[in-house]
């Protein structure tokens, strides 16, 4: 290596650091293909990732809440107090897990709605249960009679409907059918207590009976009774004696009349005056 070559390498003195955007534009701009090469599989790796989320439909079915009438039993009651009570109750049997259970069984024993609702799993090679694809929430919107609405999620569109329908009736069963039993065991709890007072009635009733029976003591309800007895009779008797008295008044205008039809005319035969009298 000769001099010049030696003064040459020695005057190439390593560069500073790369400052400002500029520079480190002309580097890309320099070395494109090595930026597009390890770009590119980055983006596909992306792109490829975004693909494969599978994706949501959602389907809302929602129902109003009528609150009691102003007026009960003519008292005045406030419907603020009043509803937020069956707020609570309606959100606590809707996110129960007696609904969603009842829900699950719905799905599962009816061939159609299981289908459909299992069927981008299946298409998508996953396997599943009717339970972990329902997912749905409850929300709560409004004043005055406020509304409940049901948010169904599911892999298509038509298997979130169906979880949003079958919410809706099924918690529309539920309600009813505790309701119905609230109903039958007041019911029966009314029917007990009537039973055992007809039973403390009828006991009290007997000790009465053998007490004057023993004492030979009439009650006061025997002497009204009796007394209500005797005045009826004699009602009866004074009511039939006033329908005498108006027979005989009726029987003695009659002989006036006949009376006074012979005096008015003396030529009258005995046979004529006879059959006069024939009352």
């Amino acid at each position: 290596m000769d001099d010049n070559q030696l003064e040459n390498f020695s005057g190439n003195k390593p560069s500073g650091k790369v400052k400002g955007i500029s520079d480190f534009l002309l580097i890309l701009r320099d070395r494109w293909m090595v930026s597009l090469t390890l770009a590119l599989p980055i983006s596909l790796y992306f792109a490829y990732n975004s693909l494969q989320v599978p994706e949501y439909y959602e389907s809302k079915s929602s129902f109003r809440l009528i609150p009691p009438p102003a007026i009960i039993n003519l008292q005045k009651v406030d419907r603020e107090q009043s509803i937020q009570p069956l707020i609570s109750k309606h959100l606590d049997g809707l996110n129960s897990a007696d609904l969603r259970a009842q829900v699950v069984t719905k799905i599962e024993n009816t061939p159609e709605l299981k289908t459909e609702v299992l069927a981008p799993y299946i298409s998508s090679g996953i396997a599943s249960s009717v339970s972990a694809a329902i997912s749905y929430s409850v929300a709560v919107s409004g004043e005055g009679r406020p509304r409940f609405t049901i948010s169904a999620t599911a892999r298509s569109g038509k298997s979130a409907m169906i979880i949003a329908r079958e919410v809706q009736s099924e918690y529309e069963l539920l309600h009813k059918s505790k309701s119905n039993l609230k109903i039958e065991s007041a019911k029966q709890t009314l029917e007990t207590l009537l039973r055992q007072e007809l039973d403390k009635e009828t006991s009290i009733k007997d000790k009465m009976a053998n007490y004057k029976i023993e004492n030979n003591s009439p009650f006061l309800d025997d002497i009204k009774k009796d007394n209500a007895t005797r005045k009826s009779q004699y009602q009866a008797e004074i009511t039939k004696c006033n329908i005498e008295n108006l027979r005989i008044q009726s029987t003695l205008d009659q002989i006036k009349s006949i009376q006074n039809k012979i005096s008015a005319d003396p030529s009258l035969s005995i046979e004529e005056k006879f059959e006069s009298f024939k009352l």
